[in-house]
């Protein structure tokens, strides 16, 4: 898209959004105009949103904090029947975790506690929270912040299946960065635990797990050993059915061969490897995780993952240094194309 024409769209969009507002709605996030199947992976969300009513309702304001391109997920304010409904709208693959807490209220009633946490399924429209006035001759407001992400912030690891090594049976590949290990990246809770695989542009990368594409990027072409560059990443996020999502980064520009919501099996291809994003060379980045609310945000929080390196047998962390063997013979379990 042109930057004079998605410029032109977004102001139009919201300014459709403020002339939405004024009956209830705010909008802590929304997809931007003329977004297609590549969606950034997002950070923790916080936002703060400012409600009040009287005999005439006002106009409501939101204040977005946005990292890189948006996840198709809104939350707002629905006025009902002299109600706040604050609803949340997840129209996308991956559930969502969201945390809300009052910052101020003046003659309110809820039917919930704050702070509280729920997680809103995929593909769901729900509200979660009501509030009304406490004193029905008055009028009432209240003013909260959310803090949202993508995934189940309440998912438990099931380490069982191990993961299967996400290249071709028969190929070896050495271990850059791991736990344990010398760290130059992986110092924080989203990466703790991720791996790094040193592995030539073009390889293919194959599911470590069964699950959904939820998430994924694969426009972009840049990589240099530069934090500016760390959103602007090829990747591919897979929903496993114990609610914890493997992301797969640092793939090459148009290198993602599935699409948002397909089903992989193990050993499935999902595309090929890249440097693009903060990168110091080609490599593959496999980290496993699920959400965490950490001060003020979510973020992510790595887990401990176990590697087969023979189909389920033999199942053990990588060690960083080691050269990597697939030696698996199982069809699902990396069969060569």
């Amino acid at each position: 898209m042109k930057p004079n024409t998605k410029t032109r769209d977004i102001t139009a969009y919201l300014a459709l959004v403020a002339s939405c507002l004024i009956f209830g709605g705010c909008v802590s996030k929304f997809q931007l105009p003329g977004a297609n199947k590549s969606q950034v992976r997002l950070g923790g969300l916080s936002n703060r949103i400012d409600t009040s009513f009287g005999e005439t309702p006002r106009a409501m304001q939101a204040l977005s904090a946005v990292r890189g391109r948006e996840y198709d997920f809104v939350l707002y304010s629905l006025k009902e029947n002299g109600q706040s409904c604050l609803t949340a709208d997840n129209r996308r693959e991956a559930p969502v975790s969201v945390r809300v807490e009052l910052s101020r209220e003046d003659n309110v009633a809820s039917d919930r506690n704050f702070p509280f946490e729920t997680v809103i399924p995929p593909n769901t429209k729900k509200c979660i929270a009501r509030m009304s006035r406490l004193y029905k001759d008055q009028d009432f407001r209240f003013q909260f912040n959310n803090s949202w992400m993508p995934g189940d912030f309440s998912a438990r690891h099931s380490p069982k299946d191990g993961y299967q090594l996400p290249w071709q049976q028969g190929e070896s590949y050495p271990v850059g960065q791991a736990f344990g290990g010398p760290t130059t990246t992986h110092s924080d809770n989203a990466n703790r635990y991720a791996v790094d695989f040193t592995m030539p542009i073009g390889t293919p990368v194959l599911a470590a797990r069964t699950g959904t594409v939820v998430n994924l990027e694969e426009r972009f072409s840049v990589g240099a050993f530069d934090k500016a560059l760390m959103d602007k990443v090829n990747f591919v996020d897979i929903l496993h059915d114990d609610g914890t999502i493997a992301t797969y980064s640092h793939l090459a520009e148009k290198g993602v061969t599935v699409h948002l919501g397909q089903l992989v099996l193990v050993g499935e291809r999902l595309g090929f490897s890249g440097s693009t994003g903060y990168s110091m060379g080609p490599h593959l980045h496999f980290v496993v995780w699920r959400p965490q609310y950490g001060v003020k945000e979510y973020e992510q929080l790595s887990i401990p993952v176990e590697f087969c390196k023979s189909d389920r047998n033999a199942c053990a962390p990588v060690e960083y240094g080691t050269i990597v063997p697939n030696r698996s013979a199982s069809p699902k379990f990396g069969k060569k194309e």
